[in-house]
């Protein structure tokens, strides 16, 4: 087994089973999953809604979408809104779905298209997503006080609804179309192959990345300088890749990779993240 200088790699050996998987609460009310056998969480547990929301959301997404409409303003190309504004999303790690669910809300919010891949080795079993709950009733006010965003906040049963018809979607090649600004493909498979083979798609790169394994000594696999080299190369000009470490040595690796990496204000719990993007040129 190759060394990838964090620590022993986890191998699953089958799917999980809901017997492998616990249900837990973190602080700010949502849940998040607990994975024994990699003594794991999904989400932090100093607030899993608050992290997606502030790592993948805040300083991914919308902070792209932030950027290049400044880039346009300063060509001249476009006005006080992105109404309509195409945004290519790449995910790695459904989990819960709770970072696809957020998307969603978000291209509603802020007038957005966004185009959605996710890929996951290891589905959660439906019955445990069943159980789950994500803060379908709590942290509307943060698209308003963190992003700027305004809209009637819907009911807690609208926002379970909207998240269920993404985690009940099943896996596969084939986008569905959600909504006129959300569309999402599921694909099970290890991101190893995904970038390998990435080059022979022919699919137009990637504008934003949420880099959501495993903490790097838990799936080292996943943070060498070889795959965010691969991952760069599938990522448009001026992409975004975020995560939620801010681990020297993955920061070293993704430098080294070619990307220019920034150390923003983390979530809860944590002092910094790590933001890395693609140069223009």
């Amino acid at each position: 087994m190759p060394k990838y200088g964090f620590g022993k790699c986890i191998i699953f050996e089958r799917m999980l089973n809901a017997d492998e998987i616990q249900i837990i609460p973190t602080r700010d009310g949502s849940n998040t999953l607990f994975l024994a056998k990699m003594n794991e969480t999904y989400h932090s547990r100093f607030g899993a809604l608050r992290e997606a929301m502030h790592v993948y959301l805040k300083m991914g997404l919308w902070r792209w979408v932030m950027r290049r409409q400044a880039m346009q303003r300063e060509e001249g190309s476009v006005g006080e809104t992105l109404n309509g504004s195409d945004v290519r999303v790449l995910e790695l790690g459904f989990g819960t779905g709770m970072n696809a669910w957020l998307s969603r809300e978000l291209s509603s919010l802020g007038g957005l298209r966004v185009f959605y891949t996710s890929l996951e080795k290891f589905p959660v079993p439906a019955e445990i997503l069943e159980k789950v709950e994500l803060g379908f009733d709590r942290d509307w006010d943060f698209w308003e006080m963190w992003m700027g965003l305004k809209g009637d906040m819907p009911s807690a049963e609208m926002r379970r609804s909207s998240w269920w018809d993404l985690a009940q979607l099943p896996f596969g090649e084939l986008p569905v179309k959600l909504d006129d600004g959300f569309e999402i493909v599921k694909i099970q498979g290890d991101a190893i192959k995904f970038f390998g083979d990435f080059p022979l798609k022919g699919e137009k790169g990637y504008d934003v990345v949420y880099w959501d394994a495993f903490a790097p000594k838990k799936q080292p696999e996943l943070w060498t300088e070889e795959l965010f080299a691969a991952v760069k190369m599938a990522m448009q000009p001026g992409g975004m890749l975020v995560t939620y470490t801010a681990n020297g040595e993955v920061r070293r690796r993704m430098q080294c990779a070619g990307f220019e990496v920034e150390r923003p204000l983390g979530p809860p719990g944590k002092r910094e993240m790590l933001c890395a993007i693609k140069p223009k040129m």
